[in-house]
């Protein structure tokens, strides 16, 4: 007899498979059922796995990189990265936490606080850190308020984290001339250890 090729499941008959939603059943067509193989022997030389990065030193998220190559940029250059990390929450399958700090509240203006409402709807937790920021900047959006001698408040920081996907932009004012030090990471652990001086400021705000 030549091999079954898939045949349409008829509502009257095979209910154990239609039960499941099963619409096509198939045949011996690609070959008869077999015992599954083997698994693998075990490897010779185990791989170690490293050892997680120890940044619990850091106060800043920028300190969480110090120890990585940093580049020089000017706003111009940091705002289509800051956007494209921002715009990460809007394509991401997962619900992810945006945190960002804008140094101060004058620059989170009102084009940036229309956008960042938008994220918000699609995340899980969505904060914004700066001098004089409110604890509401906007709907959905935790504010946080630094100190005129914070040293976050010299950072630009965009952090982007989710389940399968972490990203963070964290920069370094220079001085008044509006020059950073910046760095664009995927390390999952720094990415976690830059979020925590800026969840710590966000936790201080309710007490």
């Amino acid at each position: 007899m030549p091999p079954s090729s898939p045949k349409e499941l008829r509502p009257s008959g095979n209910y154990a498979w239609r039960k499941p939603g099963a619409t096509l059943g198939q045949g011996w067509y690609f070959g008869a059922p077999e015992r599954a193989p083997a698994p693998p022997p075990p490897p010779r030389q185990p791989i170690d796995l490293l050892e997680p990065v120890d940044t619990s030193w850091a106060t800043t998220p920028f300190m969480a990189a110090e120890d990585r190559r940093s580049s020089e940029g000017t706003p111009s250059l940091l705002l289509p990265l800051s956007r494209h990390l921002e715009n990460r929450c809007l394509d991401a399958t997962e619900p992810t936490v945006l945190l960002a700090c804008f140094q101060d509240r004058d620059r989170f203006a009102e084009e940036t606080r229309h956008r960042y409402a938008r994220l918000a709807r699609r995340g899980v937790f969505t904060a914004v850190l700066g001098r004089d920021m409110p604890l509401e900047p906007g709907p959905g959006i935790r504010g946080a308020d630094l100190g005129p001698a914070d040293p976050v408040a010299r950072e630009w920081t965009v952090i982007v984290l989710g389940s399968h996907f972490a990203a963070a932009l964290l920069a370094k004012e220079r001085g008044s001339e509006r020059l950073f030090d910046f760095v664009v990471t995927h390390d999952r652990d720094v990415v976690i250890a830059a979020a925590r001086p800026l969840i710590k400021r966000i936790l201080a705000t309710d007490s």
